[in-house]
């Protein structure tokens, strides 16, 4: 079909009409503004000059007043001159006003003219009796005869001021009527060219539109015959023709489809056979644009994920990603199916409702005429039971892994704790034991020498062996007691725990003040019981070794290091010597003397094993006569 130029807009278009149209409405409403602004101008003259005559009535009848004033009271302050002097600046700058406006061609003005002369004239015949009034300052008798005089001077001036206002108000008013009459005029010319603009617009716009609006509707209803058959060399014309033109290309595309309708019937039957194909199919099917928006989901697919059709449609397949997919795998996807490849893999993806599922998915592309990819199809099978069935397997494995290492851990702890009750019971025990023998050797020896004082030593000592035999005894108990039973896991704030331990400590003994600093809310997960077991023995320590501390400080909260939260206890005490922190630990090993701090060297022994037994790691850090830092670490539990 061989192509239609369109003929070009004129020099007299629709656009150009209307900026001259505007430009002309600016004219006329220019030219309102000017006329009404020129009245102001004047009008605002006429109003200032007629108070400037009204301030000279006034200031004529203070000089009358301020003369009776002074006959009366024999004062002759000044004030008088003062009026006529202010009195006579007004007068000159009022006739200078009206002069420099006669000069400017001002025809009023000219008017006014006599109007100040005549003033002036009467102000000077009067500001010359008020002045030889004022000089000969008569008393009140010789003043009578003069007084009338004067008020016909004063009255004189008020006449010729009243007359000079009369002759502004009449201005005033024939500067109103002039203005009316422009207005008037400017109106009458404004509606002219209002209607001629209105009669223009309904002949070259209003009709050839609803002309064109008459064959767009009947060529929408049907009559593809409809024609405008308008031209003009302006736009409305353009469109009539370019409509014209598309109505003919219409009607010829009409006539196209028509022959090809039959073929297009049968193309919709076999897609709507593969329509019921695909959208009865067991395995979940997702089209998307090249984009990645989906674009088409079946049935299966709506019952596998909760997203319903209308959720689907329009958004992107990464609102099924779960985030436990990795990221290369996606990368190695992309690549394969960009590249026109079919990509095969496992995905674990999230249903609606938020649910894991995990499906076998196949993805390819389809690409346009251009070989440009139009399309990608998914089809996906849900797996999620053969997965779970697999992870299961997998976590019994994994599960009999971690109760045989579980056990043959606890098997060691047993070991570990068998020999160390053999060493307590070879060396430790036997020390008090030995003790006792001895001082009861002692007494059975020398009782016949022995005074009172010394039996009740021998006897004191005897008691301290037995009372520490049996703190080892006690001590080896609770260390045997931390690593029986189960863990009992749930969330413990230490920082309460040992707020309550300080508590104790200090309760216990009251003659000591120390400086206590307990962070707020360290939280973790743990056996209650036991963490506030180690929490008593590593506080208790603190607040052993700082006893011969003058301002003793202990100090308990918690920081983070790489990532994890670790738990500190922290005081100024005796401290130690880092060389013998392998032995710190360990059951019975004691770095300060017995006559320094009382103790058995089971109590951090007892604390490891604890933290031990929640897969966490402890350690420290001191100085010695500068005070130690223990810090711990518990795993994440779930």
């Amino acid at each position: 079909m061989p192509d239609h130029q369109l003929a070009s807009t004129g020099r007299y278009s629709i656009s150009r009409k209307v900026v001259a149209l505007f430009l002309l409405l600016v004219l006329l409403a220019g030219t309102n503004q000017f006329v009404t602004h020129r009245a102001q101008q004047r009008l605002t003259g006429v109003e200032q000059d007629i108070n400037a005559t009204g301030r000279l009535r006034y200031l004529s009848q203070q000089i009358q007043a301020s003369v009776l004033g002074a006959v009366m009271t024999q004062s002759w302050n000044g004030d008088t001159a003062q009026l006529i002097a202010e009195f006579d600046v007004r007068l000159a700058a009022q006739e200078k006003h009206v002069v420099e406006m006669d000069r400017q061609s001002d025809a009023k003005a000219a008017k006014r003219l006599p109007d100040i002369a005549a003033v002036n004239s009467a102000w000077a015949a009067y500001r010359l009796d008020v002045l030889s009034f004022l000089d000969a300052r008569p008393e009140p008798g010789a003043a009578a005869a003069f007084l009338p005089r004067l008020a016909q001077g004063a009255q004189k001036v008020l006449d010729r001021a009243d007359q000079a206002t009369n002759s502004l108000a009449e201005q005033a008013g024939e500067i109103k009527r002039e203005v009316a009459v422009w207005l008037d005029w400017l109106a009458a010319f404004d509606l002219a060219i209002l209607l001629a603009a209105f009669f223009a617009i309904q002949r070259r716009v209003v009709h050839p539109l609803r002309q064109l609006a008459e064959a767009s509707l009947r060529f929408a209803g049907g009559d593809f015959n409809a024609r405008t058959e308008y031209r003009a060399n302006d736009e409305i014309g353009l469109v009539s023709e370019a409509f014209d033109h598309m109505a003919e290309e219409t009607q010829e595309h009409i006539r196209v489809i028509a022959a090809d309708l039959q073929e297009i019937r049968q193309q919709q039957a076999t897609l709507e056979k593969l329509s019921k194909a695909v959208e009865n199919s067991p395995a979940s099917v997702v089209i998307t644009d090249a984009k990645g928006t989906i674009e088409y989901v079946n049935g299966t697919f709506t019952r596998v994920t909760g997203y319903a059709y209308d959720e689907a449609v329009g958004q992107n397949p990464r609102m099924l990603q779960s985030g436990r997919t990795s990221p290369d795998t996606y990368k190695a996807l992309w690549q394969t199916i960009l590249s026109g490849g079919v990509w095969h893999g496992e995905l674990m993806n999230r249903r609606k409702n938020g649910e894991l599922f995990w499906e076998n998915t196949y993805i390819s592309s389809s690409r346009n005429e251009q070989g440009e990819i139009a399309h990608f199809i998914s089809v996906k099978e849900d797996v999620t039971q053969r997965r779970q069935a697999e992870q299961e397997l997998l976590f019994l494995n994994i599960n009999l892994e971690k109760r045989v290492a579980e056990r043959t851990r606890q098997l060691e702890n047993a070991y570990m704790e068998q020999e160390a009750f053999s060493y307590s019971v070879s060396h430790d025990l036997r020390a008090p034991l030995r003790s006792i023998h001895g001082f009861a050797h002692a007494m059975a020896e020398d009782c016949a020498g022995c005074s009172k004082t010394e039996s009740l030593g021998h006897l004191q000592r005897v008691q301290d062996a037995s009372v520490r035999m049996g703190q080892i005894i006690d001590d080896m108990l609770s260390l045997g007691e931390v690593s029986k039973g189960e863990l009992h896991a749930s969330d413990v704030n230490l920082s309460k725990k040992a707020r309550d331990v300080l508590a104790g400590l200090a309760q216990h003994d009251p003659g000591r003040k120390v400086g206590i600093e307990v962070a707020d809310d360290v939280i973790v997960r743990g056996d209650r019981r036991l963490l506030r077991i180690a929490l008593e023995n590593l506080l208790g320590n603190a607040w052993k070794y700082t006893a011969k501390q003058e301002s003793a400080h202990i100090a308990f909260g918690a920081t983070e290091v790489d990532g994890r939260q670790v738990i500190y206890v922290r005081d100024n005490g005796a401290g130690f010597d880092m060389s013998y922190a392998d032995k710190l630990f360990k059951p019975f090993q004691r770095l300060h003397g017995p006559s320094d701090f009382k103790g058995s060297g089971i109590g951090l022994a007892i604390v490891h094993r604890i933290i031990t037994r929640h897969d966490g790691c402890i350690w420290a850090q001191a100085e010695k006569g500068k005070g130690a830092t223990f810090y711990f670490s518990l795993s994440k539990a779930g």
